[in-house]
């Protein structure tokens, strides 16, 4: 479990919550002490912290704390990974009132982490936050309705919960309920509502979805083709570090597609993408050094990035060796 799944958006904001219907106890202050350093990415002084206002006195432990320790101990962040703990903690949380807690451990369940696999615990834990109004829960409750996973599958539910997640500031949610209109799951099919829906998730913190909104306004999904947004998010989607947006902005360059034709960007963007590890950037590298556009013809070139292009599983560069 990376970092950024911690769902610190609104941690910060329970904790306040916390604090002002029970006042600022000891074991608060050392919640926030605990809170700061994670944020400064100090994890053994935090994690010091958690452990005091979470174990020490059982009768005034301070209950978010055992939520953060549980993350700690789920990702193994600054301790030996232990999803027993985790588990524990978590189910002491979630029983306080701690939502996030529940949707952790209705995680765990859903992906068999340290327990057997079990999706109608999820479900029931999904319920309980969704029930009052954590996002990412009844994000999850909706995936669970879309595959039929410890629920009967239902479209419509899961609709109803990615509408909900979405409203309430979870972003995929957003995508979530754009995937159902792309497919008419839920709704009618609605490939427009569908882009909005992905360009707002590509906007706030998605930026795979960049890639889908290109390739939409590139295709002319939801509406006519346009270049010029085509354009705008391959290249958002290839400033994040994906690789067929940095492929799919060459090729534009390459066919003079909403821009002036550019064989020289054309062949840095498929270079790029082929340092990535996507096997067509490296063939159009092959292409470009066959026959000398934006870069110095070089038969030599091109065979290297035939034979590297074949090895990464790109079938038409294997078939093109023979030119070499």
């Amino acid at each position: 479990m990376k970092l950024k799944i911690f769902k610190g958006y609104f941690m910060k904001k329970i904790a306040l919550a916390f604090i002002l219907v029970f006042g600022v106890s000891g074991f608060a202050q050392i919640f926030d002490d605990g809170w700061k350093a994670f944020e400064k990415k100090d994890y053994q002084t935090a994690l010091k912290h958690f452990k005091k206002s979470c174990y020490d006195k059982a009768e005034e432990k301070y209950i978010l704390s055992c939520n953060m320790l549980g993350m700690f101990y789920e990702s193994g962040l600054a301790v030996e990974k232990d999803y027993k703990k985790a588990k524990d903690l978590y189910k002491t949380a979630c029983d306080n009132g701690v939502l996030e807690s529940c949707d952790r451990l209705g995680v765990m369940y859903s992906k068999a982490r340290g327990v057997k696999r079990d999706y109608v615990k999820a479900a029931k834990l999904f319920k309980k936050a969704c029930d009052r109004d954590d996002p990412q829960s009844c994000f999850n409750l909706g995936s669970l309705y879309y595959k039929g996973q410890g629920v009967k599958k239902d479209y419509v539910v899961t609709k109803s919960m990615y509408e909900k997640s979405c409203k309430d500031g979870f972003i995929a949610g957003c995508a979530g309920l754009g995937t159902l209109y792309y497919k008419g799951h839920g709704a009618k099919q609605d490939q427009l509502k569908a882009r909005e829906l992905y360009t707002k998730a590509c906007k706030n913190g998605l930026p795979k979805f960049c890639l889908v909104v290109a390739d939409m306004y590139y295709t002319g999904k939801g509406s006519d083709k346009d270049y010029k947004n085509a354009r705008k998010y391959f290249k958002k989607s290839c400033d994040e570090g994906f690789k067929t947006g940095c492929y799919g902005l060459g090729a534009m360059y390459t066919k003079g597609e909403g821009v002036t034709r550019d064989n020289k960007k054309a062949r840095d963007l498929f270079d790029k993408s082929c340092k990535m590890g996507l096997g067509a950037g490296c063939y159009m590298q092959a292409v470009q050094y066959s026959f000398g556009k934006g870069v110095k013809k070089d038969m030599k070139k091109a065979k290297e990035f035939f034979d590297k292009s074949c090895k990464m599983g790109y079938k038409r560069a294997c078939n093109n060796q023979k030119l070499n």
